[in-house]
C-alpha cells in the first residue's frame, strides 16, 4: 500500500514562546485599532467644525439677502446747533440723519474755546475728551465742570 500525505487543521497546544509572540501581536493590533479610532474621531470633528462654519456663513448670508441690509461701520459727523442746544449726527456716505441729542455742557465749553488759549480754534473733527477722574476706594467721584 502507498502512503499519501494529507494536511488538516488540528488542535495544537501553544508553547510559551508562541503565547508571548501572539500576546505582543495582540497588544500591537489593539493599539493600532485605538490609534485608528482616535484619528477617525479627529477627522470627523474637523469636518464637523468645517460644516458648522459653512452653515453659519450660509445663514448669515441668507439673512442679509432676505432682509436687504446689513450693519457695518459707517463714518458719521456731528453737526452742532448751539442756538437750539442740539446736535445732529449725519452719515458721511449718504448724508442721512442718524441721531439727534442735546449738546452737553462740556461741548458748549469747546464751542466757546475756553480749553485753549485765546487764539486757539477748536477742531470739530478731533474733539478733545477729558481724562476720566480717578476714584478712591469707598468715595464717590466728584463732578468736575
Amino acid at each position: 500500500m502507498k502512503n499519501t500525505v494529507e494536511e488538516r487543521e488540528l488542535k495544537c497546544v501553544l508553547n510559551d514562546e508562541e503565547i508571548l509572540r501572539y500576546s505582543r501581536e495582540l497588544a500591537k493590533k489593539n493599539q493600532d485599532k485605538d490609534d485608528a479610532e482616535q484619528a477617525k474621531k479627529c477627522v470627523i470633528a474637523d469636518y464637523k467644525d468645517k460644516i458648522e462654519s459653512f452653515t453659519a456663513s450660509i445663514g448669515l448670508l441668507a439673512r442679509k439677502i432676505s432682509s436687504g441690509y446689513e450693519h457695518r461701520p459707517v463714518k458719521c459727523t456731528w453737526a452742532y446747533d448751539y442756538e437750539k442746544g442740539k446736535k445732529t449726527l449725519f452719515r458721511d456716505d449718504t448724508c442721512e440723519r442718524v441721531d439727534t441729542a442735546d449738546i452737553t455742557p462740556y461741548e458748549r465749553q469747546q464751542h466757546l474755546g475756553l480749553d485753549g488759549g485765546p487764539d486757539e480754534e477748536v477742531s470739530a473733527e478731533e474733539p478733545h475728551t477729558p481724562e476720566p477722574t480717578r476714584t478712591t476706594r469707598g468715595r464717590k467721584p466728584r463732578a468736575t465742570a
